[in-house]
C-alpha cells in the first residue's frame, strides 16, 4: 500500500507541474510579474518537485517491489 501511494504521490505532482507550467508559459509576461498568483503557484509547485518524498527513485523502488526483486524498500 506504502508503494502505491508514493507512486500516485509522485505522479500527481509530476501531472500538477505540467499544468502549472503549461499555465505559467500560457501567461506569458503575466506570468512572471512578482505578485501574480501564477508567478506564486508556479515558484511553489517546482519548491514542492524539490521534496525528498517526490522523485523519480519512486519508481525504481516501487517497480522492484512490484515485480517480486525485492520484498520492500527503506526508500519507499
Amino acid at each position: 500500500m506504502r508503494c502505491d501511494m508514493r507512486m500516485a504521490a509522485t505522479f500527481a505532482t509530476e501531472a500538477s507541474r505540467e499544468i502549472c507550467e503549461f499555465t505559467h508559459l500560457a501567461a506569458g509576461t503575466t506570468a512572471i510579474r512578482e505578485g501574480s498568483r501564477l508567478e506564486r503557484s508556479f515558484r511553489d509547485m517546482y519548491t514542492g518537485t524539490q521534496h525528498a518524498f517526490i522523485n523519480e527513485r519512486t519508481y525504481t523502488e516501487a517497480a522492484s517491489v512490484i515485480l517480486g526483486l525485492i520484498e520492500d524498500s527503506t526508500a519507499l
